[in-house]
């Protein structure tokens, strides 16, 4: 299994721990995807309630940070 790197961009093997960050303040999101990957866990950041919604029913993550304005935003 590959997961996005952090940035994004390119594929790595998913042997990391993995970190769903769902965040729309683009500051504070750079801030914790970069203390995050930092730590050794492969971010996959949403910026949005609905993507970081579909994301979290795709893929396996072990620990997952909705920004807590998002999830009173998101529907369902």
């Amino acid at each position: 299994m590959t997961r996005r790197n952090a940035d994004g961009g390119g594929q790595e093997p998913a042997d990391q721990p993995s970190l769903l960050l769902v965040e729309d303040d683009a500051k504070l999101s750079g801030l914790l995807v970069q203390l995050f990957t930092g730590e050794g866990y492969d971010v996959d950041l949403a910026q949005d309630g609905h993507t970081g919604s579909h994301r979290a029913l795709i893929h396996e993550c072990w620990i997952s940070r909705v920004s807590s304005g998002l999830a009173a935003a998101t529907p369902g």
